[in-house]
This record gives C-alpha cells, structure tokens and sequence, in this order.
C-alpha cells in the first residue's frame, strides 16, 4: 500500500543466506500487474531463537546481494527504506474456521494528508457465520480521538490469505467501512493490510493502515485485576514531522476507576528528552479493554489512552494525542529482583515500529556477558537508502533498578545512539529509547533472545 498506488496478489521468489551469528540478507522479487512488472529489493536480517526474523531493506553498494534471480528488466528499489517481520507459519492448513474467537487488533498508519492514524480495539470473529460481530475500537487521526463499536465481516480466500470489511464511525466525520486482506501467522496470530483503492488509479482512498491481530488469551477473564503489577509500556507518534518514542512502567492493583494507578516513563519527542510520570485510574471492560483517565497533561494529550488487552498485563496501547502514539504494554517478569546479570546471553537487536521515514532502520545481534557488557554486530539503513553494514557495536549498562530501568551507553555506531534508557521486560527481553538529546528521529529499540 503505497501512495502511489494498492498493489494485490503479488507473487514473490528470492533467496536468503543467513550466517552462523544468526545474521544474513535476503532478496525478494515481486511481480504483479496486468504486465508482470517487477520489483527486486534487497535486506538484512537477524533471526530469534523462534525463528522470527526481524529484517530491513538495504542497497548493495559493495556488499553483493545474496543472489541474482530477478528477472530480467526488474528494477531494483533504491527510492525506499523501512523494515519489516517474517514468522514462521505455525499450520499447514487453513480455512473460514481458523478465524475463530476474540481477537485485540492495533493498525496504524496514515490518513491521506500523510499524518498519522491508528485503529485499536476488540472483535470477536465467527469461524462460522464470518462474521465479526460487534466490538468496540478507538479511532485516533493526528488527534480527532473517539471510541465507537465496530462490526464487519471476513472470508478466507486460499492458502493463508483472507479478506475483511470492518464499519465504525469516525470521529467527527461520518460512519466508514475499511477493507482489509489478512494473512494468518496462526489462528491465532494474524497480520493486516488496508486495500481501499480507487478503481481507476489504484490509489489509496481511505487510510493506509497495516498490523496486527492477536487471539485474546482463552485462560483470561478480564476485570479489575487484569492489570495489577507492573508491564512495560513502549510507544512511537509523530510530533510535527519527527518521530516520537518512549518507555516506562504502568503499576496498577486495581482497574476499578477509583484505585491510582502509575505511569512513569522515559521519552525522546523529536529530540527532547523528558521523563514524565502521571497518577490515574483505569476500568476494564469483560472484552479486555482497559480505558486510563489522567495518564497525561490533559484527556486529550497523553500517550496512553486506552488499551486492549490480549492477555494479563499485556496488549496494544494507543494514545489520544496528535502524535497518535502507539505502541505495546508488556507484563513484567515478577518476583525477579533485576540486576546487570538479568541481561545475559545472545539477543537480536531490531527497531521495529518506525513512526516516520527519517528514523533509521536498525537490525543486528548481541551478546552480553552479565556483568553489565554487550558486544556485537548492527547494519543501518538511513532515510537516504544508505546501507552501513557490520558494524562493530560495544556497549555498557549500568545495572538495573529494581524496578527494571537502566541507562546504556555504547560506541555510537551509525543510527544507534550514543546512550539509551531501557527497561527489562525479562531476561529475554529489553526495550530501549535514544536518550539523546538532539536525536529527532528516535524509535523503540528492541532487544530479545
């Protein structure tokens, strides 16, 4: 889905090699259209010990792609950057049934003007009927934020691959349906990409909206306790034209819209570094979403709005602000008092959510050796196309707070920041954002084994 046009049903070959570090590169061809055009592009990629694999695309300069197998007249892209995710396909067959219970979903995106929207919310899909029946979704374009319910409908088309409308009303405006084809990772497990096109043109008409759906935990009853403890909230907006990024904790015991609960964290917006904390409450609904009052400056501006819940402590977050924050809330390991030794071991190193086209894109491995060092290997593809590949990355952490926060500071390799606050979600997982100030294209850095 690009501006310049909605590309459906593209065929895709290409080759990968992958290294014993757990890095390699990947090419993919695409060819599409009434004229079999082409398209060849070019990644790195750091594979997980799950096998998902983060990658971003990349421009061979010096460094041969992985193999030569595009027909002949492809053009290769050299206009664009960005990153992406491949998980591994966890059934062999799929049909109507697959699409079957209560699902969180979070796509974000933009609106026709270039600024940022995201749809969140909650359905539940009819593996029979195919239908998805009435839920509730909160719709935020550059700010203009309201929460309506949400019904739609689905197929499943061949393979993996499906379609779906989805009809709510937008703020402010007048009640939209949004078309959608879905792929299944698992029935559990789905990704989305908006296809309203003009049938003309092949361009956008709508939004440009794209993400994920997540089955909501079958063992959870959602309700006041659905949040009690800690998780660690990590966002991306855009303020203006430049990215927005942060990462904190929210504490609560109870969601009973009386009981404070705490949000303190650590942002880089657009170059300014902050470290804002807030008391609030939030209620739950029985369809696992979780509304907050007083998380920000004001209703209107704070980064975390609402949530909906895919399991305990756990779902997509999404803010009310014109930034149109983003973003994951991850429980947090409990019982585990955190020290430099709860970072240990190898973990893929990625930048996954970028809010804009001047954030850099970053993938990679490390290696900590639980006395407060990390050692390793990045690739970063700048906003020109620029690729810096195998870059030597060395790194200290102080040790963390009880809490789980800490700051690094590493050798400052191309598009890694200098220093960084990060909060451990577990042992095989840390999230961290450029406390440098200045840094006017941050991102969410992810690290996990």
């Amino acid at each position: 889905n690009r501006n310049s046009g909605i590309v459906k049903g593209a065929s895709i070959s290409g080759c990968y090699a992958i290294g014993s570090d757990g890095r390699g590169t990947l090419e993919l061809t695409s060819t599409f259209g009434p004229n079999n055009s082409s398209l060849t592009a070019d990644y790195t990629l750091a594979l997980e010990s799950d096998g998902t694999i983060r990658f971003i695309q990349y421009h061979p300069s010096s460094a041969p792609p992985p193999c030569s197998n595009a027909p002949a007249g492809a053009a290769a892209d050299t206009a664009t950057h960005g990153e992406g995710i491949l998980k591994p396909v966890l059934a062999t067959t799929f049909g109507v049934g697959s699409f079957s219970g209560n699902y969180a979903f979070e796509f974000p995106g933009q609106d026709l003007s270039g600024k940022p929207a995201a749809l969140a919310g909650v359905i539940h899909a009819n593996g029979t009927t195919q239908s998805l029946t009435p839920g509730t979704c909160d719709f935020n374009d550059a700010g203009t934020y309201g929460s309506q319910s949400l019904s739609g409908d689905f197929t499943f088309t061949a393979n993996n691959i499906g379609t779906a409308a989805m009809t709510f009303v937008v703020p402010t405006k007048s009640q939209i349906t949004l078309n959608f084809i879905y792929f299944f990772v698992s029935p559990a497990d789905l990704y989305f990409i908006e296809t309203d096109a003009d049938q003309n043109t092949g361009k956008p008409t709508n939004y440009r909206l794209s993400g994920e759906m997540i089955l909501q935990q079958t063992s959870s009853t959602f309700g006041q306790t659905s949040l009690a403890g800690a998780s660690v909230a990590t966002g991306t907006g855009v303020d203006g034209s430049n990215s927005s990024a942060f990462a904190g904790l929210l504490t609560s015991t109870l969601c009973d819209g009386n009981t404070p609960v705490a949000l303190a964290y650590d942002e880089n917006d657009a170059g300014t570094i902050a470290s804002p904390s807030y008391s609030g409450t939030c209620t739950v609904s029985a369809n696992g979403r979780a509304g907050f009052a007083g998380l920000g400056s004001s209703a209107a501006q704070t980064r975390v709005a609402v949530a909906y819940l895919t399991g305990t402590g756990q779902g997509f977050l999404l803010g009310s602000d014109a930034a149109v924050t983003t973003g994951l809330l991850e429980q947090q390991s409990a019982g585990i008092s955190f020290s430099s030794s709860s970072i240990q071991g190898g973990y893929a190193l990625s930048a996954p959510f970028a809010a804009e086209a001047q954030v850099t894109n970053l993938t990679g491995q490390l290696v900590a050796d639980g006395i407060a060092n990390l050692t390793g290997t990045v690739d970063a593809s700048d906003p020109s196309g620029t690729s810096t590949l195998d870059q030597v990355l060395t790194a200290t952490i102080s040790a963390p707070a009880p809490n789980g926060r800490g700051t690094m500071t590493t050798n400052a390799p191309v598009g890694v920041p200098t220093s960084l606050v990060y909060y451990v979600v577990s042992p095989g997982n840390v999230r961290a954002i450029s406390a440098d100030s200045g840094n006017q294209h941050p991102a969410v850095i992810l690290l996990e084994h």
